[in-house]
């Protein structure tokens, strides 16, 4: 691995107004991030300098600072409500999110086609326009197809949007490793997140953090499956296997 990207420390400026920027940031530094997010909010503009503070600071990783976004980053990931994440590990997706969305268009774009355009197609409907009857309804398949789209999308953002199973420690070995060479033998020290990695632990370079029983990192989740989100992955794919098997029979048959 290699060596770890140590962020950059602020250097107060020289001049009359120093000491009033070295005491916001060291005031800064003392307070939790939404008490620090919420002194940037207020009617008094912060200095140049505390806001270069921010941007490097290694107790807050916030994103977008010069826009006034609140969101805090883990790796490569962002948290979009720190309150939820905290309580039920939700509310945070990965580096590539763009594609998620995209799989939501596709899914409901196929959804149209499917339940609306292709049913009137299809040799029954043909017939029947050509006899000058009534297409035959199709408000049943258009229904299932409806809700195979809102289950598809619900578990995509399920897996989207869950913590994977991010690993934040420990930064030294367990007592109960160390003292077994055999089980020392299978923990491992990552240099970029510098801590120690247990059997099944193992670093992405995409989300930048070390994630517990990684499986891969997917691009269309926008982040890693993990221990964490593997169950909703799962979900996620026979859901639409079995729509895609669905559509493709009922049309086949009509």
């Amino acid at each position: 691995m290699t060596d770890v990207e140590n962020p950059a420390s602020s250097t107060p400026p020289s001049g009359s107004d120093s000491d009033a920027d070295a005491s916001d940031i060291e005031s800064f530094e003392k307070r939790p991030m939404l008490s620090a997010f919420d002194s940037i909010s207020s009617s008094s503009p912060p200095s140049s300098t505390l806001l270069a503070a921010i941007k490097s600071s290694q107790l807050v990783k916030a994103c977008c600072l010069s826009h006034g976004c609140r969101c805090e980053r883990v790796g490569s990931s962002r948290i979009w409500n720190t309150a939820i994440y905290r309580s039920h590990k939700l509310c945070i997706t990965g580096p590539h999110f763009p594609a998620t969305v995209f799989i939501t268009i596709f899914i409901i774009a196929a959804t149209y086609f499917f339940g609306f355009v292709a049913p009137m197609t299809t040799g029954a409907a043909i017939a029947s326009k050509a006899a000058g009857n009534p297409a035959p309804s199709h408000a049943l398949h258009t229904l299932i197809c409806i809700t195979f789209s809102i289950l598809c999308n619900v578990l995509l953002y399920m897996t989207a949007c869950i913590d994977p199973g991010i690993v934040k420690g420990p930064t030294s070995l367990p007592p109960a490793v160390a003292n077994d060479p055999a089980l020392r033998r299978t923990w491992r020290f990552c240099d970029k997140c510098q801590i120690y990695q247990g059997p099944k632990t193992a670093h992405c370079s995409d989300c930048k953090v070390c994630i517990d029983e990684l499986d891969h990192h997917c691009p269309w989740m926008s982040k890693c499956v993990g221990k964490k989100n593997m169950i909703w992955f799962k979900y996620f794919n026979l859901s639409w296997v079995v729509y895609f098997a669905y559509v493709i029979i009922a049309l086949f048959y009509n």
